[in-house]
């Protein structure tokens, strides 16, 4: 055997040792999942660290055998879709973090560099974008069809491995706000050990799971500023059009058939007793309707700002404005409460002095207030939020509602401060709580119903507890950081592209501003926007051509 054979097996050999022994250490633990995969996960850290991807993979084929075989009984499915895909990550990331660290360059065998055909470029990133803000998928489910969107994100990532030397994945992998996602996906797993209802938690780390791969794909294709503006384009253009039929619904009174559940109409209390339909697009719901349809007013205003033609400029304000018809058209106070805060956020951004920040807010409240038919008697009921003791506030049904699983929420996080009652276990643990918050759920509730927080913090605080509310705060804190660091080199440069990074800071605050009065709900689309914040920091560290 020659000495580099040797050497080989040698690092096999190590590797197989690895798992041995973290195997033996995950054997004198309680039978728990995330300790299991937590010991064989270091496992192949410590091997693709050592021995680089070749150490990883055998760490990596050797756990799964030996979650298989010696973990059947305890592993379940999501653990070995979990366990595959950071053992991936590690192995990617581990060689590149060492070299990185002792400065030692990283020798790999040459391979052909294949370039990406130009329908990729044109369809691949925009298709996928529209289809997961059109939910169309879901819709093609419901009407007895197969998933779209998990067969279109298989295709795309492995379009993504086929031509990896170009799109250079690696490059969003190891951006500190895709390890930060990790770590939060890694908390809602974690919390599984302690959730009474395990297939509410499975399903919960199934869904972060997705919205995770979802936003690797996304950010990885947008792997150029054209790209990127594409993807974009498809959002706005998306919204504009599903915005439009949901305000000829409202302002008509006519359904137009719903487009096959692209378009629904909900009919929900307006103000006091007076009911009426509200749009709720694709989603089905109102609420969440119009805080898909906030996240895209900066972007228009941004992409309509860095146009090169008039006649374009006004093309996209004009979707801008469509998209602000169809988020009163919901008549979510929280929408429309998000929508004239980004509006002074974005004076304020571009440096309107403060009088005129003040004076444009005020406007766009005045404008909804006075805004015609029931949208601004729906935007004044938001003061119920602040009630006052010296006069009578006749209750509305929704904010009573609102209040009694928001307190509920509330004490439910109190008795588990730390940890939480488990990823996904809200609604297991609200009969027992609802009754100690103040009111009982069968006033608002039948038996059967789902029940939800309605505060997308309040809801990690109960479920996750503070350690899920630092991690998700941490995700904020570093996609912040990464995007003012891309404006200010882009506006250093001189390149256009600062006013999307702007956009997007925008965006994300709107999300958040919703999010206060909204569950954790549909939150693809709010991964969907964190990974084009991946693709912007990651084109604005790249030297200009």
């Amino acid at each position: 055997m020659t000495p580099e054979r040797r050497r080989t097996a040698v690092r096999y050999a190590i590797a197989l040792d690895l798992i041995v022994i973290t195997t033996g250490v995950a054997l004198l633990l309680p039978p728990s999942p995330a300790a299991i995969i937590a010991c064989l996960l270091f496992a192949v850290i410590a091997g693709s660290w050592m021995f680089g991807r070749q150490g990883g993979t055998t760490t990596t084929i050797a756990a799964l055998f030996v979650l298989g075989f010696v973990f059947g009984s305890v592993a379940r499915l999501q653990d070995y879709v979990f366990f595959t895909l950071a053992a991936m990550a590690a192995t990617a990331a581990m060689p590149r973090l060492r070299a990185a660290a002792t400065h030692v360059p990283i020798v790999e065998p040459p391979r052909s560099h294949r370039v990406p055909p130009a329908w990729l470029w044109t369809l691949a990133l925009p298709g996928l974008v529209a289809l997961v803000y059109s939910d169309i998928s879901e819709v093609f489910v419901a009407h007895g069809g197969f998933s779209v969107l998990q067969f279109a994100i298989v295709a795309a990532a492995a379009l993504i491995w086929f031509y990896r030397d170009a799109l250079q994945p690696w490059r969003i992998a190891l951006q500190p706000l895709t390890l930060t996602l990790g770590f939060y996906a890694a908390i809602i797993f974690v919390s599984t050990v302690w959730a009474d209802d395990l297939w509410a938690a499975d399903e919960s780390v199934v869904k972060a799971i997705k919205n995770l791969l979802l936003y690797f794909v996304i950010a990885a294709l947008a792997s150029s500023w054209q790209a990127l503006r594409r993807g974009l384009v498809a959002m706005v253009v998306t919204a504009a059009i599903l915005a439009f039929v949901s305000v000829a619904q409202i302002g008509t009174g006519r359904e137009f058939g719903e487009l096959g559940g692209l378009a629904t109409v909900a009919y929900g209390t307006i103000y006091e007793e007076s009911a009426d339909a509200r749009a709720a697009g694709p989603l089905g719901d109102a609420n969440f309707y119009g805080q898909i349809l906030v996240l895209v007013l900066p972007l228009a205003a941004a992409i309509a700002w860095t146009s090169d033609r008039r006649r374009w400029k006004l093309v996209w304000l004009a979707a801008g404005f469509v998209v602000a018809g169809g988020v009163l058209a919901t008549y979510s106070r929280g929408a429309m409460l998000g929508m004239a805060i980004m509006t002074a956020l974005a004076l304020w951004a571009l440096h309107v002095p403060l009088t005129r920040v003040a004076l444009g807010t005020a406007i766009m409240i005045v404008a909804l207030i006075l805004a015609p038919g029931n949208v601004g008697r729906r935007f004044m009921t938001i003061e119920m939020l602040f009630p006052k003791e010296e006069a009578y506030t006749p209750p509305e049904a929704s904010f009573e509602r609102r209040k009694l699983v928001t307190a509920t929420a509330a004490r439910m996080w109190d008795d588990n401060l730390l940890t939480g009652v488990g990823t996904g276990n809200y609604q297991t643990f609200f009969d027992r709580y609802s009754n100690v918050a103040g009111s009982t759920a069968e006033h608002f509730y039948r038996a059967g119903d789902s029940q939800n927080a309605h505060s997308l913090y309040l809801e990690i605080g109960a479920e996750t507890g503070l350690l899920g509310l630092t991690g998700f705060a941490t995700i904020i804190f570093v996609a912040y950081g990464q995007l003012r660091r891309a404006r200010r080199d882009l506006r250093t440069r001189g390149d256009p592209n600062a006013h999307l990074a702007l956009a997007l800071m925008i965006a994300t605050a709107g999300y958040l501003i919703t999010s206060m009065f909204l569950h954790g709900g549909f939150q693809r689309y709010f991964f969907m926007l964190l990974a084009f914040v991946a693709a912007v920091s990651r084109l604005a560290s790249e030297e200009p051509a």
